[in-house]
């Protein structure tokens, strides 16, 4: 495309199929925000829409749709995740922009940050309620690995002083 600069060129998709797994990924966004019904939620993120890792496309996991739905604050799709899917809907995603992960679960911080009071609460009962099963501790006390991420080495519940959101904590 010639009115994209080399380096624009390169970040662009190589396969028409790799294209369409961008559109889909972008259209689960945008349904997220959208706060459209939970099933049709569901069914677009195990069935039709998928994102790009590897070389190929696979299905969003839970966790990433958790993701979703806190930042836009769907708090229906949020309940029905932890509910349907528990302690693995928190589990970290591998980073898109490096192959490390993360010590702790992404989620809590994000749902601090866009303080999320409601889904945090139901992150936090869910963790409580199979504590003795997997550690739910573990996520409590852990801290964001990637160095590109703002709140990198901080808990939830530093950044939550940090952020002075008392409701959070």
């Amino acid at each position: 495309m010639p009115w994209l600069r080399s380096s624009q060129q390169d970040c662009l998709s190589s396969s028409p199929s790799q294209r369409l797994c961008e559109r889909t990924s972008f259209s689960f966004y945008c349904a997220v925000r959208e706060r459209l019904p939970v099933w049709l939620l569901e069914d677009m993120r195990s069935m039709e829409v998928f994102c790009w890792e590897d070389g190929r496309p696979r299905a969003f996991l839970p966790s990433e749709a958790l993701l979703y739905a806190l930042v836009h604050d769907h708090q229906d799709y949020a309940r029905y995740l932890l509910k349907r899917y528990s302690v693995s809907a928190l589990r970290a995603p591998r980073c898109n922009f490096c192959c490390c992960r993360s010590t702790g679960s992404p989620h809590l911080s994000v749902a601090v940050r866009y303080d999320r009071v409601s889904i945090l609460a139901m992150m936090v009962e869910a963790l409580k309620d199979c504590e003795a099963q997997s550690g739910g501790l573990d996520y409590l006390d852990g801290c964001g690995g990637c160095s590109h991420v703002a709140d990198a080495g901080k808990t939830a519940v530093q950044l939550a002083v940090e952020l002075s959101r008392p409701d959070c904590l």
